[in-house]
C-alpha cells in the first residue's frame, strides 16, 4: 500500500507544479470597468462602457434591428440591448482603406472618427421605454474628409 500512496503524493505534486507553471504563463487580458446605468441613466452614453451587472451593453447579446449601407463602403446598424432596453447606431468601415465615418441615433446622438478599413464607431445610447412606438433609426456616412455635424447619410428604413 505504500508505494501506491507515494504515487498519489507524486502525482497531485506534479499536478499542483503543472498548474502553478501554467497559470504563470496564462496572460489574462485587462477587463474594461464597466459603469452601471439603468433607464433613462443609460442616456447619452457609450454602450461599450455603460452597462448592467458588469456587462456593457454593447456586449450583452444585442442584436442588430435595421442596416443599410452608405455608398457600399460604410454598413450601417441600428442596434438594440435587451440587457439595457437602450438603441444605438453603429457604423463599419467596410472599405479597403481608412475613411472618415459617422454613427448616430437620429434624433439623439452621433459620434465621428477615422477608422481604418473593418474598424467600427457607434453613437451613444438611447433608453428605449420613454418612446413606445418612436420609428428608430440609426445613421451613417463615410467620407474621405472630415464630416460636419447635421450631416445624417444614409439611414435605417
Amino acid at each position: 500500500m505504500k508505494p501506491l500512496r507515494n504515487k498519489q503524493r507524486s502525482f497531485r505534486f506534479t499536478l499542483l507544479c503543472a498548474i502553478t507553471i501554467l497559470s504563470l504563463f496564462t496572460i489574462v487580458a485587462p477587463v474594461a470597468a464597466v459603469t452601471s446605468c439603468s433607464g433613462s441613466s443609460c442616456n447619452n452614453t457609450d454602450p461599450s462602457t455603460y452597462g448592467v451587472g458588469g456587462t456593457a451593453c454593447s456586449l450583452g447579446s444585442p442584436r442588430t434591428e435595421e442596416y443599410t449601407y452608405d455608398n457600399q463602403l460604410a454598413y450601417v446598424e441600428l442596434r438594440f440591448s435587451g440587457l439595457c432596453n437602450t438603441r444605438w447606431g453603429r457604423t463599419t468601415n467596410v472599405g479597403t482603406q481608412a475613411y472618415y465615418i459617422k454613427a448616430s441615433l437620429r434624433g439623439f446622438y452621433y459620434a465621428t472618427g477615422y477608422k481604418a478599413a473593418n474598424d467600427v464607431i457607434w453613437s451613444n445610447q438611447q433608453y428605449t421605454w420613454p418612446y413606445p412606438g418612436f420609428d428608430w433609426q440609426a445613421c451613417g456616412k463615410w467620407s474621405t474628409s472630415p464630416i460636419p455635424s447635421g450631416t445624417e447619410g444614409t439611414c435605417t428604413p
